[in-house]
């Protein structure tokens, strides 16, 4: 009797292993940079920044068959008793607390989850439902998802609206994003028109700077070349000379901005007058002919 259960067992357990074996030959499980797909999974969650900025990189080159995993990175919700361990662990001495491990925070996991979609790029184009959806629960992951949506193509009318209201965030650094994104996706990003208008009279220079390209590369390029000749007038030399440079990359398309562009040679800045002259130069050669800066070391 025992020698029978011994070989059931035998039987089980070599089942199990040749299933396991079986399957591993079959559908391996992908890797990157010598570390598996589920390790690196694992260290989106990480404590460590620096663990889920690498991770979000090799998932995106792992592909497609991390994005099940990253949309469930994306839906990661940290324990209620996160805040009361962190509390608890901060009166223990540091040699019993590097110990102890901390509970993972969500916010950060899922900012570097859709990091990675991002990287994976139109791969992840089924992940797009569970971004969108992750747009409205925090606030600190909406840059990371709306950049990781406008690098999946093809992009809808909805994804578009819904990552240009982005433009109205309290984040420079997400606003400027969002609109170099946005651009980034060309006529496709027609929806977001309006906001990028809208944007033109913001009180951020950076803003109002990015979003004139943007309009240029969607298509609307009268109402882009507006802008850019208005930034030309603008308080701070920085946008001066970069829409300057910018206009001057149209070459005859930005004829309209020749006056504009003359009146900055005269302006107070050597590397705006400097912007305005090459500007000049490759839209209007004639106009270009025979200009005199009245600024002396000024070689044009």
């Amino acid at each position: 009797m025992k020698t029978r259960r011994l070989w059931l067992l035998c039987l089980v357990v070599g089942v199990t292993l040749g299933g396991l074996l079986y399957h591993a030959l079959l559908d391996p499980e992908p890797s990157y940079d010598g570390k598996s797909l589920s390790r690196w999974l694992d260290d989106l969650y990480s404590e460590k920044k620096a663990d889920g900025f690498e991770a979000a990189k090799a998932l995106g080159k792992i592909g497609p068959k991390a994005v099940p995993g990253l949309i469930e990175a994306l839906h990661f919700k940290e324990s209620r008793l996160r805040q009361p361990i962190i509390s608890f662990k901060e009166k223990l001495p540091a040699a019993i607390r590097d110990w102890l491990p901390t509970p993972r925070p969500s916010n950060w996991c899922r900012s570097m989850a859709a990091d990675g979609l991002g990287e994976v790029g139109p791969g992840a184009h089924a992940a797009i439902p569970a971004l969108m959806d992750a747009l409205t629960q925090s606030h600190y992951q909406d840059g990371p998802c709306a950049f990781a949506l406008c690098r999946i193509t093809p992009v809808s009318g909805k994804t578009v609206l819904a990552v240009s209201k982005l433009l109205e965030s309290d984040d420079w650094r997400y606003r400027l994003g969002i609109a170099y994104c946005l651009g980034a996706l060309g006529p496709a990003a027609k929806p977001a028109v309006p906001s990028l208008i809208a944007a033109l009279d913001h009180g951020s220079a950076d803003l109002r700077g990015a979003a004139g390209p943007a309009l240029w590369k969607i298509g609307e390029t009268n109402i882009a070349l507006a802008a850019h000749i208005h930034i030309l007038k603008t308080d701070e030399s920085y946008y001066r000379r970069g829409s300057a440079s910018f206009l001057g990359n149209l070459g005859t398309q930005a004829k309209l901005a020749v006056p504009t562009l003359l009146e900055l040679l005269n302006d107070e800045e050597a590397d705006v007058r400097q912007a305005a002259r090459e500007a000049v130069r490759k839209i209007d050669p004639q106009a270009a002919a025979g200009i005199h800066d009245k600024f002396v070391g000024d070689a044009f």
